[in-house]
């Protein structure tokens, strides 16, 4: 668990990516949409809510895949910032990457997003990378900030500066 550290917040954007915290198996209608969070889970989701909350910059804004375990590791960071949840369908389980890569690029004022694996390792791995880049391992309840000081920020021009693990 990396600590968190202050970021110069001038002419930077930011952007904070978290894959959900460990959930169960199966849904209770069967569907992967409706997994929930598993006891373990929800341990995850609020130690990195108490770790997200201490770190600098805060994200200002968070936003959540309508998956169920998706939203039930944003609620508590959420709470933790003072934030309101919202939900945005084009960072939900099993969405191209390149719509992901669109809707991240939409705000990059320290917007949260919170959502899946391999869409997450993916972005990560081409946020950091560059376009051709692998996908980053990017483990369950774990939360990373990315910085870039680019004017319009391309894939390969972001820096990972904190990582969280919940």
């Amino acid at each position: 668990m990396a600590e968190a550290k202050r970021i110069p917040t001038s002419s930077q954007h930011r952007v904070w990516l978290v894959r959900h915290a460990t959930a169960e198996p199966t849904g209770p209608d069967g569907l992967d949409a409706s997994r929930r969070l598993a006891d373990v889970g929800h341990d995850e989701a609020a130690s990195l809510a108490k770790q997200i909350a201490a770190a600098e910059p805060k994200p200002r804004r968070i936003i959540a895949s309508p998956a169920v375990r998706a939203q039930q590791t944003a609620i508590p960071i959420a709470e933790a910032l003072g934030l309101t949840l919202e939900t945005e369908a084009r960072i939900a389980c099993n969405r191209p990457t390149p719509i992901a890569r669109d809707a991240v690029s939409q705000s990059t004022d320290g917007t949260m997003y919170v959502g899946h694996n391999p869409t997450l390792g993916e972005l990560l791995g081409t946020m950091v990378g560059g376009i051709a880049a692998p996908p980053a391992r990017f483990r369950k309840a774990q939360a990373c900030l990315l910085t870039s000081a680019a004017d319009s920020p391309q894939p390969g021009d972001w820096t990972v500066e904190i990582l969280l693990q919940g």
